[in-house]
């Protein structure tokens, strides 16, 4: 408690008295009401304090004197408190303390919880807690209510939209008009109905007249009334009858409380039970902004579904973050669970903000949103976790996980929104944010019905058991495909994701020319074996994309492949290709050996490297090797005979094992990322097409100059996955496996986030304990673990968990709603993390090195903890470019507020380090960022 506030009337008084009695953490022991207080009542001349009978009042006057500090006076007059203001009257409030007898104490006692946002002047400290409301019963409608901090963000808007978006799928809604100083719904209603039959004012005053303490009679006359105000599905209860003439409230929601028997939340019940009879499927409130005690009873109502409306203005924000707390701390005050969190429609945000497919969003934009989901956290702490566990696997609460939010862009012809009910209806229905609504929140929202989201039927294939094994055994197969024949997972094929759906709609009339690179792990090898086996260009393009109809008939050729690739199959691929061609060429008995080739040559002439990838093209189709220029001896004979061949290049990573170090290595790269294909655009005819497999870092070091320019120019073809197309890719193995039928189809990436979410639901659930549960939704918390902290995630590591987390859940008896158990989804996460970390250090060198030091493999363990600082790091002798070449990889990530370096999980079991005591907020706020970038 901060003793230096200022004081300046009786007000300041009872708002300090308030405080002290709302729970706090961190609060100190002198802030902590005595045993016995009951109750402080705080008027303009007097400050009256009730304590329990037999209770010392030194005791209670000297914990009253350590709240106000050297304001405290206690002479010869009396006790009172100092305040900042001119003359005896106003800069003393004299204090008085009342014994209560125990009749007094009983009432004081069982006085009910009020909710409200202001301080009370009445603040009770010994009142009997306030039960839980119970929940609406099942036949009832939820109640949905729409608040904002303040006004003009458009939050009438958004209810509208909203009941838009449920009409618009065959629902029927009660929409209420809460906003009494500025009823927005209300006029609108007016010009289509301008002498309604019942209003929101007139159901309050009957029911604080009402002599049945369940409102019966008031709620019968509000039935009657309301059933002729529907319009298009649409119930509407205005603020009044009369807009006009009705300029105060004369019962206010407040006053259902302080003179009835009814419970706190009373209001909630009766605008549910008023949906029920008029047979609604959802309530719609729309709250008067700001902190109104005309709002409290519903937005601090735990049962009701809330949606907080802001726009990007600093107090806009501030505030929402303000009105989160005041909902978390009538949850902790009344030691009521934290479940139901609000959702949040960000709206009028300008074009700058609005978060942008492949960019990681606008750094104003993740601020605000960061400080939000930190107030939900905050306000929200749905469970108490160890030390001990603080430290393991993240497994985030549903708060953690950030709040359920919408973003909406600012929208001229909304900001001119027509006075007339059905035109204002019709312009928000032509805007796109009821179905923005819709999309984005459909797993939040209430009532939208089943199934919840509309989804195919998707089944399992046999037992649970028997469809847990045909998964483990196919993502097994998938991870190692490389070094497998096609037989061995014969009718998979592989997913189109959009890397090569641009690369197949680019090149239908032309031959490709093209660099696809991608991260380890992005799929590169596995698009390579795909692509070969499907021995001609066309049926490539017609695989990926059965829409289109390629005329390039062109064979591919495999030149060079990944050293766990079947040799024999690839020998088999090239002698096709050789006889698609046609053209005769007297071949060798002895197959060309480019690998063998490779390490055989030490120039550093970029163009004499050229030549050699150009006419390694032409050995590996059978040109001579007596030929002197193999390269133009195949150009002229396709010429001649009018054909074409695509050539497909991969493995460059073990036939460059140096490629960090080693400049003749480097120079080697170049000369085939960028001369190759750069010679190939200038031939007449272009007879000859190119499609080289290489990994990013790869790039980084083959190319120092212009890479940005060359990166930019095949970025439609880089295997980098987005998470939809990591779902997309989860949804596929396991349809493929046979452990279901009907979880992936074609328009899998078309689905929202919601529907994508159901589909799922037999994979791994909604979340990842149970559905109803406070624990992460399981896409997110699947994703967020394998990911690194920029989003970036591989499709081996997807593939690989599945893997493990399905052999992990081969016998478990316990779950039995999806493939996946959450124990064994938990327990993948450090096997796949090792597995990454060994596989790494078997194909790069430079790493491996770095890996050693981390783990102390070449001295003394050296306990490390994430995040660490760069001096921490430098102590395992780690150099500058080695630091560097671990932030290039994604292993560590620099974050700028605390200038440290970060570890995601799926680096960090790898290299058995630990996460620091108290670094979970940070990396829970770092993963939410990432799964935001990830998104797209």
């Amino acid at each position: 408690m901060n003793g230096s506030e200022l004081l300046l009337s009786w007000v300041d008084v009872a708002r300090r008295l308030w405080k002290v009695s709302q729970p706090c953490e961190g609060g100190t022991d002198a802030a902590v009401p005595p045993k016995g207080l009951v109750y402080t009542q705080t008027f303009w001349d007097r400050l009256f304090m009730g304590v329990a009978p037999g209770v010392d009042h030194d005791a209670i006057l000297a914990w009253l004197s350590g709240i106000f500090g050297p304001r405290w006076q206690k002479d010869e007059h009396g006790r009172s408190i100092l305040l900042e203001a001119h003359g005896e009257a106003l800069s003393h409030l004299p204090v008085e303390v009342r014994e209560l007898d125990e009749e007094e104490m009983a009432e004081w006692r069982n006085t009910p919880f009020q909710p409200r946002f202001s301080p009370p002047r009445t603040v009770h400290f010994s009142r009997t807690s306030t039960p839980e409301p119970d929940p609406f019963p099942l036949d009832q409608p939820p109640v949905l209510a729409f608040h904002s901090f303040k006004g003009g963000v458009g939050r009438t808007l958004c209810a509208l939209a909203t009941t838009l978006a449920y009409t618009g799928h065959k629902k029927k809604i009660l929409l209420i008009d809460a906003d009494f100083e500025a009823p927005g719904i209300s006029f609108l209603f007016e010009g289509r109905k301008p002498d309604p039959d019942f209003a929101l004012a007139d159901l309050l005053t009957m029911l604080h007249a009402d002599p049945d303490p369940d409102g019966q009679d008031a709620l019968a006359t509000a039935i009657q009334g309301v059933s002729n105000q529907c319009l298009d599905n649409v119930f509407v209860l205005p603020c009044f009858r009369n807009l006009e003439e009705s300029v105060s409230l004369e019962i206010r929601p407040e006053h259902l409380v302080a003179s009835t028997a009814h419970h706190p939340f009373f209001l909630g019940d009766i605008l549910s039970r008023l949906g029920k009879a008029l047979r609604v499927d959802l309530v719609i409130v729309d709250l008067r902004a700001g902190l109104s005690e005309l709002s409290a009873p519903l937005i601090l109502d735990p049962r009701i579904k809330r949606i907080l409306v802001a726009n990007a203005s600093g107090q806009s924000i501030k505030g929402t973050r303000f009105i989160i707390q005041e909902i978390g701390d009538t949850l902790k005050a009344n030691q009521w669970p934290a479940n139901n969190l609000p959702a949040l429609i960000l709206n009028q945000l300008p074009s700058v903000l609005m978060p942008k497919k492949g960019e990681p969003g606008n750094e104003r934009f993740n601020a605000m949103v960061e400080s939000i989901d930190e107030a939900l956290m905050k306000a929200f702490p749905q469970r108490e976790m160890s030390v001990a566990e603080k430290s393991e696997l993240i497994l985030p609460t549903t708060a953690e996980e950030g709040i359920s939010k919408v973003t909406v862009s600012y929208n001229e012809p909304l900001a001119m929104l027509s006075d007339t009910w059905d035109d204002a209806l019709e312009t928000i229905r032509q805007s796109v944010i009821p179905e923005k609504i819709w999309d984005t929140l459909q797993l939040w929202l209430p009532a939208t019905g089943e199934p919840v989201p509309k989804a195919k039927e998707t089944s399992l294939s046999g037992t649970l058991d028997e469809g847990r094994k045909r998964l483990r055994d196919f993502a097994e197969k998938l991870v190692t495909a490389e070094g497998t024949s096609e037989g061995s997972i014969e009718g998979a094929g592989f997913l189109p994701i959009l890397p090569l759906v641009h690369l197949a709609q680019d090149h239908v009339a032309k031959l490709p020319v093209v660099v696809s690179i991608g991260a380890k792990g992005a799929g590169k090898t596995y698009s390579f074996l795909n692509m070969v086996r499907c021995h001609h260009w066309n049926h490539f393009v017609e695989r990926v994309k059965p829409d289109l109809n390629s005329a390039i008939t062109a064979p591919i050729l495999p030149v060079l492949w990944s050293k766990n690739a079947d040799i024999q199959e690839m020998a088999e691929l090239q002698d096709l290709c050789r006889k698609d061609v046609g053209i005769h060429l007297a071949g060798n008995s002895k197959p060309f050996e480019l690998t063998r080739a490779l390490s055989q040559l030490k120039h550093s002439d970029l163009y004499l490297w050229r030549d050699f990838w150009t006419n390694a093209i032409a050995r590996s189709l059978g040109v001579p090797e007596d030929s002197s220029q193999p390269f133009e001896t195949l150009i002229s004979s396709l010429r001649q005979d009018k054909r074409q061949i695509v050539a497909l290049i991969d493995g460059l990573e073990e036939a460059f094992p140096e490629f960090a170090v080693n400049p003749i290595q480097q120079t080697a790269l170049r000369a085939l990322l960028q001369e190759v294909p750069n010679w190939l655009r200038t031939l007449p005819g272009a007879p000859l097409g190119l499609v080289v497999f290489v990994r990013q870092d790869m790039v980084l070091h083959a190319i120092p100059q212009n890479r940005t320019q060359f990166t930019e120019r095949f970025v439609n073809y880089a295997l980098r996955w987005t998470w939809v197309e990591a779902l997309e890719l989860a949804a596929w193995v396991t349809d493929k496996s046979k452990a279901t039928t009907n979880l992936w189809d074609e328009d899998f990436s078309k689905l929202s986030d919601a529907e994508r979410t159901s589909r799922l639901k037999c994979l791994w659930g909604i979340k990842l304990g149970g559905d109803k549960t406070n624990e992460a939704i399981s896409n997110n918390w699947v994703l967020s673990v394998l990911s690194d902290l920029r989003g970036r995630i591989q499709a081996r590591d997807v593939v690989r968990f599945i893997g493990l987390a399905a052999r992990k859940s081969v016998g478990n008896t316990k779950t039995g709603d999806r493939i996946l158990a959450p124990a064994a989804m938990r327990d993948a996460i450090a096997e796949c993390s090792q597995k990454k970390i060994d596989e790494i250090s078997e194909e790069n060198a430079p790493l491996k090195e770095i890996f050693d030091k981390i783990k102390g493999k070449d001295s003394s363990p050296t306990p490390l903890s994430s995040p660490c600082t760069y001096k921490k790091l430098a102590s395992l002798s780690l150099t500058e470019g080695q630091i560097e070449l671990l932030e290039e990889n994604g292993i560590i990530f620099f974050d700028n507020s605390e200038k440290k370096y970060h570890f995601p999980e799926i680096f960090r079991y790898g290299l058995s380090v630990e996460r620091a005591v108290g670094a979970r907020p940070k990396v829970l706020s770092l993963m939410r960022k990432a799964r935001n970038e990830g998104r797209f």
